[in-house]
């Protein structure tokens, strides 16, 4: 049988681990804010991602001298 490239639960179960080893010992209000602060981040960055992907169309887009 040929070796899985990619294992889903493997990557559930580190991500598991490394929020576990981030949060362990935090009160409930620090856990709180490292989640927001977390969200915050992954907001930015998805922002951030689909603004380049907007501009990476438009400028194809410019590339096609207004043909479709």
């Amino acid at each position: 049988m040929a070796k899985k490239r990619f294992d889903c639960v493997e990557l559930q179960h580190k991500g598991g681990d490394r929020i576990y080893e981030a949060t362990k010992g935090m009160t409930h209000e620090q856990l709180l804010a490292w989640w927001e602060e977390r969200n915050r981040r992954f907001r930015e960055g998805r922002a951030a991602r689909q603004s380049a992907s907007r501009a990476q169309a438009t400028a194809t887009l410019g590339t096609d001298n207004g043909t479709r």
